[in-house]
């Protein structure tokens, strides 16, 4: 897979990779149409940054709330959800020190915890 190659499946559905940073490590987040999917990381390169916008709907790493070497956490995440402005967030890959009715305080509006089951 390469960074910024885009794809189709089928007629509809346009798929780019984008390369995000995982402590060290160059990582795959996928955009898909107008939903992207990018977890795993602790950075967000700023060329990168360019294939995040104009979404509507943005899953995000977002391990904790303190700082991590090789994951988001919560203000650092929030730093890319303002940046990119996607119409909805949902955080995701989250420890269990994050407790879903507790923490969502801490977060703005169209900013939310992912949990199972979520469609």
């Amino acid at each position: 897979m390469v960074a910024g190659a885009q794809f189709c499946l089928g007629r509809d559905l346009e798929i780019t990779p984008l390369e995000v940073i995982h402590g060290r490590l160059p990582v795959i987040a996928y955009r898909f149409n107008d939903f992207a999917y990018a977890t795993d990381l602790s950075e967000i390169p700023p060329e990168t940054i360019a294939g995040l916008r104009g979404l509507k709907v943005l899953v995000l790493d977002c391990l904790r709330i303190r700082p991590h070497t090789t994951h988001l956490w919560l203000e650092r995440a929030l730093e890319y959800v303002e940046e990119l402005k996607p119409e909805r967030t949902y955080f995701t890959h989250i420890t269990h020190d994050i407790k879903h009715a507790r923490d969502s305080t801490l977060l703005p509006d169209r900013v939310e915890w992912a949990y199972d089951g979520l469609v």
